[in-house]
């Protein structure tokens, strides 16, 4: 908004991501009570490092299993720039 133009100065960059990933790999636990397994992972191209590996790794250090039968990614709608055009 235009409203904070000018203002990247005020903020800090942040660089602890672990909590992040964390909070994020452990979904599965919610969602998959009573050691079920989703069918499938559906996600961006961009998450083969992120949610669905610490999925993964977080699923086979507590279960011994993936939380995922299959993954599924899909590519991104892109400008007349080519730069990315999601969330």
């Amino acid at each position: 908004p235009e409203r904070y133009r000018g203002t990247a100065r005020l903020y800090n960059r942040g660089t602890d991501i672990l909590d992040v990933w964390m909070d994020s790999g452990v979904s599965w636990n919610m969602v998959l009570r009573n050691d079920r397994v989703a069918d499938v992972y559906f996600e961006g191209c961009d998450q083969y490092r992120g949610w669905f590996q610490s999925s993964l790794l977080t699923s086979a250090a507590i279960r011994g299993t993936a939380p995922y039968r299959n993954l599924l990614t899909h590519g991104f709608v892109v400008d007349e720039h080519g730069s990315k055009m999601s969330k």
